[in-house]
């Protein structure tokens, strides 16, 4: 028969949580309708869990997105998805010292009826 252990939990330190809807800040024709969207850059903090939401116009849909940071940081994606077909979300989390900053990316597909 096994014993059931009773573990406290140490305090842990707490980190905040954002939530940061982009605005679409640089707009390249990839062709055969497909675009890339390049987004406002943001300041990630050491700690910092951030949810990014990547939207795109009435007329297109979410083909993939993706992330990059300025400095040589501990950041990691925890999660990826399209959460509806004209959004993209990220959740990223700074596991670094320092700040950094982040540009996201979006791929589209124009949406034809």
């Amino acid at each position: 028969m096994l014993k059931k252990k009773t573990v406290k939990a140490s305090p842990k330190k707490i980190l905040r949580k954002r939530h940061l809807t982009a605005k679409a800040k640089i707009t390249q024709n990839l062709g055969n309708g497909f675009r890339r969207d390049v987004y406002q850059t943001f300041t990630i903090f050491p700690g910092d869990y951030v949810r990014i939401d990547l939207p795109v116009g009435p007329n297109r849909r979410v083909i993939t997105g993706g992330w990059s940071i300025t400095d040589d940081v501990e950041v990691y994606a925890t999660d990826y998805y399209p959460s509806t077909p004209r959004r993209w979300t990220i959740f990223l989390h700074n596991q670094g010292s320092i700040s950094t900053t982040v540009t996201t990316y979006l791929i589209s597909k124009r949406r034809f009826s």
